[in-house]
């Protein structure tokens, strides 16, 4: 199509790789709570913490069904509001 030269494209490319590059050296890489709420969904993890709490559910079928391990399952359970309860 000969819209752009090569050149043009050339430092086009180079400034964008360079953009991404100062972006990527900046990140913090996420928020992992933030991230698992979003992956499980928060009202499943909500309902899956109040009855592992309520004893209708066992620790083991949580840690299974959220993804999440003894102490990262106790941390995302305060994130969600549920305290120092688990």
């Amino acid at each position: 199509m000969e819209l752009i030269t090569r050149q043009e494209f050339f430092d086009f490319y180079q400034d964008r790789l360079n953009r991404e590059l100062q972006t990527d050296q900046g990140d913090s890489g996420g928020n992992f709570y933030a991230t698992q709420a979003f992956r499980v969904g928060r009202r499943f993890a909500e309902a899956a913490i109040r009855a592992t709490l309520e004893g209708k559910l066992l620790y083991s079928e949580a840690y299974r069904l959220t993804g999440l391990k003894g102490n990262a399952f106790s941390e995302f359970a305060t994130r969600l509001g549920f305290g120092g309860e688990v």
